[in-house]
């Protein structure tokens, strides 16, 4: 089963779908649009880019194995992109909303919500894992940011 994170805006975020390949770029194209952003104009699928296409999202779900508080390089750096596309989509504007969940449970509405301001998406923190749960998220996340948001907050849904 794949990782799926999706990132709804309300305004385009450009420059991030034309990436070299094996770096984490928007996917444009959504198959499938998940309902807890249908409130979103413009909803883009993060993933690393590979020859044909993109692949899943499971690069922010790899963590060495033994240690799942220890990101691997890629996924630190995975994050480290996610990080810069997100500040630049809260910048514009575009009041950005994260969804994160296994892939065929975009129906699912999100089971853990995340309110944070973009300097809290760092590299080592896996914002998509549930907390209450080893070993990886078992609900759907959704992270809204915003700006003034002064301390991150978790609520499960």
């Amino acid at each position: 089963m794949c990782l799926m994170v999706y990132l709804g805006s309300d305004a385009p975020v450009d420059g991030w779908s034309d990436v070299p390949l094996g770096e984490v770029g928007l996917e444009v194209e959504v198959a499938n649009r998940p309902v807890a952003l249908a409130g979103k104009v413009y909803v883009y699928r993060l993933a690393d880019r590979l020859s044909a296409g993109w692949n899943c999202s499971c690069i922010f779900y790899h963590f060495d194995l033994g240690d799942s508080d220890t990101p691997n390089a890629e996924t630190l750096s995975a994050f480290a992109r996610l990080a810069e596309i997100v500040h630049g989509a809260a910048a514009s504007g575009a009041k950005p909303i994260l969804y994160a969940c296994w892939a065929g449970e975009e129906g699912n509405p999100p089971g853990v919500a995340w309110a944070l301001a973009p300097h809290h998406i760092v590299p080592e923190a896996n914002i998509f894992t549930n907390p209450d749960v080893a070993n990886g998220p078992r609900k759907t996340v959704l992270v809204r940011v915003d700006r003034s948001i002064e301390e991150p907050n978790r609520d499960v849904l």
